[in-house]
C-alpha cells in the first residue's frame, strides 16, 4: 500500500477549464479569509463544526472527515500564494487533529482515505516526513479491509 501512497504524492491533478464567468480578482482569497474568521479555532487548532460554534451532532470541532477536507482547503490556499501563514496553518490543522485523534481511530475507511490523501498532499507541499508517514500508516490500516466487491 505504501507504493500507492508514494505514487499519489508525486502526481499533479489536472484542472478542467470551465465556461463560468471569471471571478473578481482574489475572490478565492476573500472567501478563504472569511471562512477562517468564522470556522478556525486558533485556541486549540481545530475547525468549528458549525458557524455559530455550538455543539453539533459530532461535537464542537468539525467531524473527522470534514477536518481532512478543510485541511485540503488550507493546502489549496497555500498552493495559490505560498503565504507563510498558510504554511503554518497546514501544521496547526494537523497538530490539532492529532491531539484529538492520536490513533486516527474511526470505523469508516472513507474517513481514513480522506486523511491519507490529504497527508500525502501535505508531504508533497511541505516535504515533512511526518505527513508521508501518516499517509502510509493510514493506508496500511485500510488495506486489510480491501475485498473484491
Amino acid at each position: 500500500m505504501a507504493i500507492t501512497v508514494l505514487m499519489l504524492v508525486g502526481q499533479a491533478l489536472p484542472v478542467a477549464a470551465t465556461d463560468a464567468a471569471t471571478p473578481p480578482p482574489d475572490a478565492a482569497g476573500s472567501a478563504y479569509g472569511a471562512f477562517l474568521r468564522v470556522y478556525w479555532n486558533a485556541s486549540n487548532n481545530t475547525f468549528y463544526g458549525r458557524s455559530d460554534h455550538s455543539n453539533s451532532t459530532h461535537g464542537i470541532p468539525a467531524d473527522f472527515w470534514w477536518t481532512a477536507e478543510l485541511w485540503e482547503l488550507v493546502m489549496d490556499s497555500y498552493e495559490r500564494g505560498h503565504a507563510p501563514s498558510d504554511r503554518r496553518l497546514i501544521d496547526e490543522v494537523y497538530d490539532g487533529f492529532v491531539a484529538l485523534h492520536p490513533a486516527f481511530a474511526t470505523d469508516f475507511n472513507d474517513d481514513l482515505g480522506w486523511w491519507s490523501l490529504a497527508a500525502a498532499r501535505a508531504y508533497r507541499l511541505t516535504g515533512e516526513r511526518r505527513y508521508l508517514n501518516t499517509a502510509i500508516a493510514i493506508a496500511d490500516k485500510e488495506w486489510p479491509y480491501w475485498d473484491d466487491t
